[in-house]
C-alpha cells in the first residue's frame, strides 16, 4: 500500500501526472513493501521458495530462518502454480561456469511468478575462501548475476541481494536473511553482504 507521502505514486495515479511521466520517458512507480520488521513474525502470510543447488550448505538454515519469521516455505521440483513473495537460492556450491548456468536455469521460469515487491536472496560462498581460481571467479560471477537480476526485476519493486557466507558459521545467516527478506530492505537491491 502506498503511503500518503508517496508523492510520485499519487502523481502517477492522476491523469495528467501519468501523461507527464510517460512524456518524460519515466516508468510508473511501484509501491514498495516496506516496514514491519519489528514484529516477531514479519513474514507471516508470505510464500517463499528455498531452492538448493546440489551440494550447497545453507538451504536448511535459510529455510528454518524463514519459517521462524512466519513465512510459508517450500522447495520446488515442479512448476510453481501461484504467486510467490520471495526466492532464496543456496548457491554455495557454485564453482564452475556450468554451475552458473544452473543458477540461471533455476531463476528463469520463476521470475514471472514473483509478486510485485518480492524478494530474491542468493546465498553464495565467499570468493576469498575459494582455493581454486575458477571457483573464486564463479563466486564473483554470482555477484554480477545478482546485480543484473536486481536491475531487471527492480521495475516491479522486487529486490535482489547476495549474502556471501562461510561454511563455518551458517547460523550467522539469520540476521541478514531477516533484513533482506523483510520490509526494511525495500530500498536495498543489488548488494552483496559478506557474513563471517
Amino acid at each position: 500500500m502506498p503511503r500518503e507521502n508517496d508523492y510520485l505514486i499519487r502523481l502517477a495515479g492522476s491523469g495528467w501526472g501519468a501523461s507527464a511521466l510517460k512524456a518524460l520517458g519515466l516508468p510508473a512507480p511501484v509501491p514498495l513493501a516496506r516496514g514491519g520488521t519489528a514484529a516477531p513474525t514479519p513474514l507471516a502470510g508470505k510464500r517463499f521458495l528455498c531452492l538448493p543447488l546440489p551440494c550447497g550448505f545453507a538451504c536448511e538454515m535459510a529455510e528454518a530462518t524463514l519459517a521462524a519469521l512466519g513465512a510459508e516455505t517450500r522447495r520446488v521440483a515442479a512448476p510453481v502454480d501461484a504467486a510467490i513473495d520471495g526466492i532464496v537460492v543456496d548457491a554455495t556450491a557454485c564453482t564452475t561456469t556450468g554451475d552458473l548456468r544452473g543458477l540461471y536455469d533455476v531463476f528463469h521460469p520463476l521470475l514471472t511468478r514473483l509478486a510485485r515487491g518480492g524478494r530474491i536472496v542468493v546465498i553464495a560462498a565467499q570468493p576469498a575462501e575459494q582455493d581454486d581460481p575458477v571457483a573464486a571467479a564463479a563466486a564473483r560471477g554470482i555477484e554480477g548475476f545478482v546485480r543484473a537480476l536486481a536491475k531487471e526485476t527492480g521495475k516491479r519493486g522486487v529486490t535482489a541481494n547476495l549474502i556471501q557466507a562461510t561454511r563455518a558459521v551458517p547460523a550467522a545467516l539469520a540476521g541478514p536473511l531477516r533484513f533482506f527478506c523483510g520490509g526494511g530492505s525495500a530500498y536495498v537491491t543489488g548488494q552483496a553482504l559478506a557474513v563471517s
